[in-house]
């Protein structure tokens, strides 16, 4: 099967979606599955069209040099959607040329929207994967309102990665070709390790097996909210230390936002006199590491899609305490017996990071084995390419029904 991938962000632009989605790909490839996938991608760190390989993958870049996030006013709005529908008909014009089974579509960018628009003129099959909170598969080009007229039934699987994309996917109508669930842990590296810890905090911290080490892994800029961890962590006692790790931008228009970010971060940490309580890694790092060396994982994010740093922390049976306002967050946390959620207040925080270490192992150990029977990449991955399958067959005016897909291979 040839699938053609179309993405808003795909390596080395870091996005939690396209790492993701690209593992899964390489999983069912090395597990014997006959696919063959190129990328295209838009970008915001990199701007410029460019072609590349990727794991031996080829990808190929659309982004406008001239784009500016950052600035307001009528002729950057008019520039913004001047260079959206510069990238849209690139793609357009890339798709027409290529020869693929399926296309495979996550993120909204204009790359996105075009692919969209252009499985259904051709009547492809077609896969929208929902992966932020605000995600909306019926997606336009400016200037034009046509996604309620796009047929997202005819030959199209849509996932929603958490129970309230799925109730959204529901409300728009969309029910029997929604598949809802979580993102893939690979439980072959997350699983709990108990005896890595104290190895793992000795090399990768300045911290020893006495403290309380609180962990976060995640790209530094504000949506992730790492600053909200420094009030509470000057509040809980010495033996509380915090590792936020996690990879920077280095380029683009989000470059000066995220770099004021990370100064205001760095400059809270001296005010508080945080310095030897707080270990920065500001790069790419191996997750399960960071996860493994910790006696709890921190999130404090919000508009998260799903957040698959929190169900690799609980199957590694690593205790979470997140942001009780998100709706992933509230569907996989047991609140007191696999973490704690929390309103995003100082002071709530501070009492549940106090109560972390309470919490019984058992509970922790059993909701580790319930991540991995429900989350397991291996029992994903095969649903997922059973589904790829049941969709690129469809005839022209063929609808998906993913229960009876699912059903049928049980």
């Amino acid at each position: 099967m040839k699938v053609q991938i179309v993405c808003s962000k795909f390596p080395p632009e870091y996005a939690g979606a396209g790492l993701r989605i690209h593992n899964t790909y390489r999983r069912l490839a090395a597990a014997g599955a006959a696919l063959r996938w190129k990328v295209l991608t838009n970008s915001v760190e990199f701007p410029g069209n460019a072609s590349y390989s990727h794991d031996n993958v080829p990808v190929e870049r659309i982004a406008c040099r001239f784009r500016s996030l950052q600035e307001s006013g009528w002729r950057q709005r008019l520039a913004q959607a001047w260079s959206i529908w510069l990238e849209a008909v690139q793609t357009l014009l890339r798709l027409a040329g290529r020869r693929y089974d399926l296309l495979h579509v996550f993120g909204m960018s204009a790359s996105t929207a075009a692919a969209i628009l252009w499985a259904r003129l051709t009547n492809a099959a077609l896969v929208i994967e929902l992966v932020t909170a605000r995600a909306d598969p019926r997606q336009s080009l400016p200037g034009l309102r046509y996604g309620n007229l796009l047929n997202l039934k005819r030959r199209t699987l849509i996932i929603a990665i958490s129970a309230a994309l799925g109730e959204r996917c529901r409300e728009l109508g969309f029910t029997d070709n929604v598949w809802v669930r979580p993102n893939p842990v690979d439980t072959t590296r997350f699983f709990p390790q108990p005896q890595r810890r104290d190895d793992l905090r000795t090399r990768l911290t300045p911290f020893n097996t006495q403290d309380c080490v609180l962990s976060m892994v995640a790209k530094f800029m504000p949506q992730k909210n790492q600053i909200f961890l420094l009030d509470m962590l000057a509040q809980l006692p010495e033996r509380f230390k915090l590792v936020l790790a996690g990879p920077v931008v280095t380029s683009g228009p989000l470059l000066s936002r995220d770099e004021a970010y990370m100064v205001a971060l760095r400059q809270r940490i001296l005010d508080l006199n945080l310095e030897t309580r707080v270990h920065l890694v500001p790069n790419f790092v191996t997750a399960e590491d960071y996860i493994l060396l910790a006696d709890a994982y921190l999130l404090p994010n919000y508009d998260e899609g799903l957040a698959t740093p929190m169900l690799e922390s609980l199957a590694c049976g690593v205790p979470v305490l997140a942001n009780a306002a998100e709706a992933a967050f509230r569907q996989w946390i047991d609140d007191g017996r696999t973490g704690f959620l929390r309103p995003l207040e100082t002071a709530a925080w501070v009492t549940a990071a106090r109560q972390l270490p309470e919490l019984p192992a058992e509970a922790l150990a059993q909701g580790a084995r319930e991540i991995a029977d429900v989350a397991s990449a291996a029992r994903i991955d095969a649903d997922f390419h059973r589904l790829l399958q049941a969709t690129a067959r469809l005839p022209r005016d063929g609808q998906l029904d993913v229960s009876a897909v699912l059903k049928a291979s049980a």
